[in-house]
């Protein structure tokens, strides 16, 4: 149990890499109501994962340069 909080809490993503069994279960389920329901398309669907996981790397990797430089600015050696 302490590695799948460890993994979960530091944010590695990908397949059975700390994702909590019920998490798994439930995105499933919803995938699958949306495809007997045809809300969606089969394509769609499968297709998601694959287009938002780099969407939300590329998000952390702005946000964590842009809290960098907010936070910890470097230093020019002008003085105001």
């Amino acid at each position: 149990m302490f590695l799948i909080n460890s993994l979960w809490h530091k944010g590695v993503g990908g397949l059975n890499l700390g994702i909590p069994i019920i998490v798994e279960i439930t995105l499933e389920g919803v995938a699958y109501l949306l495809l007997v329901q045809h809300i969606h398309y089969t394509i769609d669907v499968l297709a998601t994962p694959i287009v938002v996981y780099p969407c939300y790397r590329l998000t952390r990797y702005l946000l964590n340069n842009i809290s960098r430089r907010v936070l910890h600015p470097r230093k020019t050696g002008k003085s105001l």
